[in-house]
């Protein structure tokens, strides 16, 4: 805990960087923007939870990893919310369901004692996911593989879901030695998947 408390200052600096950043927004026109306060309060807020949270469900986190995606993702929001301010606040909500997706994972994760009784699972997720694609897919630039769910005016690949069973497939076959047949399934899985 203490090497994490030792790293505080990266987050620090992200944190600065967040809210110079969105307070110079937020004075840019003429009249003050508050979403862009509010937006960098947010993204402060979010950065601290996170510095808090992770260390809490999961000791043994990359702390250079998280602080090289949060400043790509601190960064990105300025960006955005400087060259269109509705992407931009589309983006905070994406960032916001990327880290509680994160802690939710993490959490899911700690509980599970083994990935090799999933294997199996995360073969049949994967393989559903792939064939709603070529069920029910339409095509976008010439590929099926879309779901369009046009009561909430967005589109998926479900083969992009599939990349995260494919890795906990890979994790669970290989996190020990084995004999050669035992790889099967996940060969099988890749080619499928490819």
């Amino acid at each position: 805990m203490a090497a994490w408390r030792r790293s505080a200052l990266p987050f620090g600096a992200i944190a600065t960087f967040a809210a110079i950043s969105f307070f110079l927004l937020s004075i840019r026109g003429q009249e003050l923007d508050v979403v862009a306060l509010i937006l960098g309060s947010g993204t402060i807020l979010l950065l601290f939870a996170q510095y808090y949270a992770l260390p809490h469900f999961f000791g043994s986190v990359d702390k250079v990893l998280m602080i090289c995606t949060n400043m790509l993702a601190v960064i990105g929001l300025v960006i955005l919310y400087r060259l269109e301010p509705n992407i931009g606040i589309k983006q905070f909500m994406w960032f916001f369901f990327g880290l509680a997706t994160l802690v939710a994972v993490i959490i899911v994760m700690n509980k599970i004692e083994s990935l090799e009784g999933g294997l199996w699972i995360f073969i049949g997720i994967g393989v559903g996911l792939l064939l709603l694609s070529f069920l029910f897919g339409d095509v976008i630039g010439g590929a099926q593989n879309w779901i369009k769910l046009e009561r909430f005016g967005i589109s998926l690949q479900p083969s992009e879901f599939t990349k995260i069973a494919l890795i906990f497939v890979l994790a669970s076959v290989f996190r020990e030695k084995r004999r050669l047949i035992s790889y099967m399934p996940a060969f099988l899985f890749v080619i499928i998947s490819i």
